[in-house]
Formats: structure tokens, C-alpha cells, sequence
């Protein structure tokens, strides 16, 4: 189907609107008893139901979504030839958000039938989806958008793996964005990179990545968690939760003055191992100790020893099912004392 005219700067075009026509009859022929589809403007972004009879409105006024090349909300197969191309280079993400917001492949919402939910016809009454599914659209978005004009990466896949590199490599943050600069200015015009680190932290922050900021003792004393949240300094040694500034209060209640003296991340990990489950790649390796690892007496992995198998013993239920995950914390290299020699810390450890 000829998608030429999104493309077209003047919206007033004739040919603009005679695109928008044909592309309602197309979505209109996937959902030919719905009064209302996901709309494709810039500003509804596939996000909300608009009623047939304003959708060619809402494109000619607004603009058709330049980055929505395939019309998979609209009846058009999600792997047509240019996603299948991307797949089989290496670009994954398509599968891998689906996976990751439980959102099948394909355009199967339920039908919303507005004309029965009481819709009025206004522009400004439309369905919407939850935040979990506006993340999702959003990401899915930047999936589809090139990383230049004719690039076998999409932005979020190439950012991706540069974020991957980075940890891998321990770049800094600067050296990030200063790499970041460079790409901009050697890739084809028409690139999509972001500008900084902080930026592209920006666009993959919904993959559930994110971490949770706590303030804590500067020295190391306690964390202001829970019932301790509250606090100003600290229960065992006193030391003030806030640095305080030349000039400044120490009960000032001035945002300036609320800056922690230490601050302690936490990375839920529920939410990571419940992603680990939920990709059809990882969710095989998360069963492996249970169904894939060969069993010969021979001692390959942790789940081969006396301890795991006399924890089976222990806990029947929990190890009946495969999908039970222990967790191992490696402490090679690890002092518990600064002032201990490594000789002596290894040691004990050992």
C-alpha cells in the first residue's frame, strides 16, 4: 500500500487527504463493526479511540505519525518484510517488548464499541489506555524508528546495545555522551540519536530497568527507609541526613538545603526476575538448572551439589517446580574490613 504521502510537508495537499481516506477504508476493513479505532495523528499516537467519521480529520489537522511505517494496530501484519529484514540482522526488539509488557504481536484488542460507552462525538473524549500500555506504545515506537534513513538498527535496539558496551566496558557518563556527539555528527542525515547519556537513559527508562533512590547515613550507619523515612539525622551517630550550606538553616525546610549527604540504590528484583520469565529466550535458560543441565553425577553447576539437592530435600514444594530461582552471592575479592590484609580476608572467606 502506497504510504508516500505521510511524508508530504503540506498537510492541505489533496493527495494528503486522499492517503488519510485510503488508510481508514484499510483499518476499516480489519475492524469493519467497530465505531471508533486507535488513531494515528501526532497527537493521539495510537494511544486513543477516535471515531471513524473524524479520523481523517484528526490526520489532515494534526499530521499523520511519520514513525508509524507499519500499520500493525491497524490490521497490517506485524512481520511484514521490513520487520522480518530487521529480525533476521539482529534486531530483536519488536519481540522483546511484546514479551516484556505481556502485549501480543498483533492489533487484537478487544473491540470498543464508544457509541455504547456513552462517547459524545468530542475530540477531547476518547478512550486512552492504562501507563503500563502507553510505556509500552512508547517504546514500541522507538522500535520502529530507524536509527538513520535506510539502517538496519532501530534507535532503541542500537541504543541498547551502546548502553551495553558502556557497562561492559565501564565508559564513563561523559564518555558516553561524548561518543554520542561523534555518531551524530558522522551518521547520515536523518539520524536519530539522542544528545547525552541523560537522554538516552530517557528513552529505555520503561524497559524496567529503573532503580530506587534512598537516602542513607554518610556513614554508612543506617538507611532512611520505612519507619526510619522520616528522620533527619542519624539514629546511631547523629550525622545529618541533608548536607547543610554556609548561611543555612539546619531545620530549613528550603529545597535547596534538601540535598542527602549519601544516597543508597536499590534495584528491585522481583520486577527483574518476573522480565526474566517473561522473554521467551530467557524464560528457557531460568528452567534449564531444572529441565536442560545433564545429570551424570558429574559436577558442572551449583545445582549438581550436595547442599542444592539436600535444599530440595528440605523444601519439597518450592523445588517441584522448575521455575524456583536461588539466588548465590559471590564474594571473591571481598574485605570484609578495610584495614585487613587480602591474604588474611580470602582466608576467612575461604
Amino acid at each position: 500500500m502506497d504510504k508516500s504521502w505521510i511524508n508530504i510537508l503540506n498537510r492541505l495537499d489533496p493527495l494528503y487527504e486522499n492517503g488519510a481516506k485510503e488508510f481508514l477504508h484499510f483499518a476499516s476493513l480489519d475492524r469493519p463493526n467497530a465505531s471508533a479505532i486507535l488513531c494515528p495523528c501526532r497527537k493521539c499516537r495510537n494511544m486513543k479511540f477516535v471515531r471513524k467519521d473524524l479520523i481523517v480529520e484528526h490526520i489532515v489537522v494534526d499530521g499523520f505519525l511519520t514513525s508509524y511505517t507499519s500499520w500493525i494496530y491497524h490490521g497490517e501484519e506485524l512481520f511484514s518484510s521490513k520487520l522480518v529484514n530487521q529480525l533476521d540482522k539482529g534486531d530483536e526488539m519488536q519481540d522483546m517488548l511484546h514479551e516484556a509488557f505481556g502485549i501480543p504481536p498483533t492489533s487484537n484488542f478487544v473491540d470498543m464499541d464508544t457509541s455504547a460507552k456513552g462517547f459524545d462525538g468530542s475530540n477531547q473524549h476518547n478512550m486512552g489506555f492504562d501507563k503500563k500500555t502507553e510505556e509500552f506504545f512508547r517504546l514500541l515506537k522507538e522500535a520502529e524508528r530507524e536509527l538513520y534513513p535506510g539502517s538496519k538498527y532501530s534507535l532503541l535496539a542500537f541504543l541498547v546495545r551502546l548502553l551495553h558496551l558502556k557497562c561492559l566496558n565501564g565508559w564513563s557518563n561523559k564518555s558516553f555522551s561524548m561518543l554520542l556527539e561523534l555518531l551524530k555528527d558522522v551518521l547520515p542525515e536523518g539520524e536519530t540519536l539522542p544528545k547525552s547519556f541523560y537522554d538516552s537513559k530517557k528513552i529505555i527508562k520503561d524497559l524496567g530497568l529503573e532503580y530506587k533512590k534512598i537516602h542513607a547515613c554518610p556513614n554508612d550507619c543506617m538507611i532512611y527507609w520505612n519507619e526510619m523515612k522520616d528522620r533527619t539525622s542519624c539514629k546511631f551517630c547523629k550525622a545529618l541526613r541533608y548536607k547543610q550550606f554556609k548561611g543555612a538553616s539546619v531545620n530549613s525546610s528550603s529545597e535547596t538545603s534538601k540535598i542527602p549527604s549519601k544516597v543508597f540504590r536499590y534495584f528491585p528484583l522481583i520486577p527483574r526476575l518476573q522480565r526474566l520469565f517473561m522473554s521467551a529466550k530467557t524464560s528457557t535458560q531460568m528452567r534449564w538448572h531444572a529441565e536442560g543441565r545433564t545429570r551424570d553425577g558429574v559436577m558442572r553447576h551449583p545445582a549438581d551439589s550436595i547442599a542444592w539437592r539436600k535444599f530440595d530435600e528440605v523444601h519439597t514444594d518450592f523445588a517441584r517446580d522448575p521455575r524456583n530461582v536461588r539466588l548465590g552471592l559471590a564474594s571473591d575479592g571481598f574485605s570484609p574490613f578495610k584495614s585487613m590484609s587480602i591474604s588474611l580476608a580470602h582466608g576467612l572467606l575461604s
